[in-house]
């Protein structure tokens, strides 16, 4: 299973993915790509902050445009745009 911050890394625009249902604590990412679609598969994805930030911001932050989040629980921090 990959974890968000793994396939952030390796996404490209347009791409679908599927993070599946576990808890990512202080697995914090930035996703620069455009077209995305982020979905939990198997139930709710758990992203906790557990203390960290991308950019001191939040656990996520979505850089591209037209990105889809679906079937995620983010707690602590919120996903942040831009």
């Amino acid at each position: 299973m990959v974890s968000p911050s793994l396939a952030a890394k390796i996404a490209h625009d347009g791409d679908e993915i599927q993070i599946g249902d576990a808890r990512y604590s202080g697995d914090i990412a930035v996703w620069p790509q455009s077209g995305l679609r982020l979905a939990g598969i198997g139930g709710k994805a758990s992203v906790l902050a557990d203390g960290a930030s991308t950019d001191g911001r939040a656990i996520w932050l979505l850089r591209g445009d037209k990105v889809k989040v679906l079937n995620f629980l983010h707690s602590e921090v919120a996903a942040a745009l831009g």
